[in-house]
């Protein structure tokens, strides 16, 4: 009886296990660019219409956790396009990105949101005797979201109010073309990038004692514990922030030095589809931010969000 309940706890483990901890897909003629998923995201509706359709078909049920799974025949080129990416940002800081040509990651210690930082600057020597830097890397980090618009996002980038009076852009993105160009510097600069969807299922309170021994998600995340492991933590996030329905992009150089913030050279006007301006964009301000664009090649269309557009004051129901 007891070998059964044994049998019957692994498999449970084991199940729980791939609920929560992600597995790594390599994409076809996209090197050093992996994608994480756990199953929990492979069969959940809510993220049915975010993901790149064919490139998330998957092989094989048994790969380790240190494996990653090979889409072999899948070719991102054969795609016809990927879903849209929605980039917020202050003003300021998508305008130093349009100059430059970039797209800025920081590590994790520069994060705003201490609950995500959490485990990236936690000691983890009693579960990992050795080579810590190999299961514990540190890396930059940059979030993008599938979500459309949203009035909370407008709101939540207006931190920089004394370079920007609150002015907020949206750069809508195709994911293919940006999968594309970080391979291209993920091949150039021997790093390694993983992208994963972020998780806001645990609790605030489960998430505070999920280091401890014996808390309810203790063994999932860190019971054999592995790079993938880590990088599940770091894709925890509470669920007052779900709305957001985020992915995070994780770039880990192979042999270099990670500084606070990595600017990543990409070409702006070869992924962004379009650009959104906040509500609160005078039609002056859309206009100097349009020549800006324009003088650095960046020839998308330009629009100001209608989230705030007032209706008429009276209205007459049609019978």
């Amino acid at each position: 009886m007891s070998i059964i309940k044994a049998v019957a706890s692994q498999e449970a483990y084991l199940r729980h296990k791939g609920e929560y901890i992600n597995v790594a897909f390599t994409i076809k003629d996209v090197p050093h660019v992996l994608r994480l998923e756990n199953n929990y995201i492979k069969n959940n509706n809510e993220y049915r219409n975010i993901k790149i359709g064919e490139l998330l078909q998957t092989i094989g049920s048994n790969t380790s956790n240190e494996e990653a799974v090979d889409l072999g025949g899948i070719d991102i080129n054969a795609l016809k396009c990927g879903p849209k990416l929605y980039k917020y940002l202050d003003e300021w800081a998508a305008i130093q990105n349009i100059s430059n040509g970039t797209i800025r990651f920081k590590e994790p210690s520069k994060w705003e949101d201490g609950f995500e930082k959490m485990f990236y600057q936690a000691d983890f020597s009693q579960i990992i005797s050795s080579d810590c830097a190999k299961y514990t890397p540190r890396f930059n980090a940059c979030c993008f979201t599938y979500q459309h618009e949203t009035y909370a996002a407008w709101k939540m980038y207006r931190s920089n109010w004394n370079k920007t009076k609150g002015r907020v852009v949206c750069f809508e993105i195709n994911e293919k073309k940006l999968l594309l160009e970080l391979s291209k510097y993920a091949v150039e600069e021997d790093s390694t990038i993983y992208q994963g969807y972020m998780d806001y299922r645990i609790e605030d309170v489960d998430l505070k004692e999920l280091y401890k021994k014996g808390s309810k998600y203790h063994d999932i995340f860190f019971k054999d514990f592995s790079l993938l492991n880590y990088l599940s933590l770091m894709l925890l996030k509470r669920n007052a922030f779900s709305y957001e329905q985020e992915t995070r992009f994780f770039v880990i150089p192979n042999n270099k030095i990670v500084n606070e913030v990595l600017d990543i050279p990409i070409s702006l006007k070869h992924i962004v589809n379009r650009i959104i301006l906040g509500p609160n964009y005078t039609n002056k301000k859309m206009n100097e931010f349009i020549k800006h664009c324009r003088n650095h090649g960046l020839d998308c269309d330009i629009v100001i969000s209608e989230l705030s557009q007032e209706c008429q004051r009276v209205i007459m129901i049609e019978s």
